[in-house]
């Protein structure tokens, strides 16, 4: 029974620590407008404590709302959702673009090789952007 018990304890222990940190998802900015590119874009800065990133989505109009921001981590890969409302009242008609500032911060995240995708539903439309830190 004790090796029982001592082989789950090992085992614990192990997935304790393999388990990673949680990470950290702020997102500080976001704004709407007319496109005056037509690809998605990112640009990333290291900080200390992970990463900050500015990421611009082509929409089929300016006029959303960011309603949810969420995070998934897979070893080295970065899932980000962002979660957009269309906006009710009158809209500009020309091809939109979604700016995004954001941080990511937690443990081991400010390197290069992070693969990131970013997923971005407006409505009844998926757009998805990837990028390499």
């Amino acid at each position: 029974m004790k090796k029982k018990i001592s082989i789950i304890g090992l085992l614990l222990l192990l997935a304790g620590c393999t388990a990673q940190e949680p990470l950290e998802l702020i997102v500080t900015f976001h704004a709407t407008g007319c496109a005056g590119f037509n690809e998605n874009f990112s640009e990333v800065d290291y900080t200390p404590s992970g990463l900050s990133i500015i990421t611009n989505i082509i929409s089929d109009k300016p006029c959303y709302t960011l309603i949810k921001a969420e995070l998934t981590r897979n070893e080295n890969d970065l899932t980000i959702y962002f979660t957009l409302d269309e906006d009710r009242g009158d809209c500009i008609q020309c091809t939109g673009l979604q700016t995004f500032i954001y941080e990511i911060n937690g443990p081991e995240i400010n390197r290069s090789g992070i693969n990131v995708k970013v997923i971005t539903l407006l409505e009844d439309q998926e757009v998805n952007h990837t990028f390499t830190t």
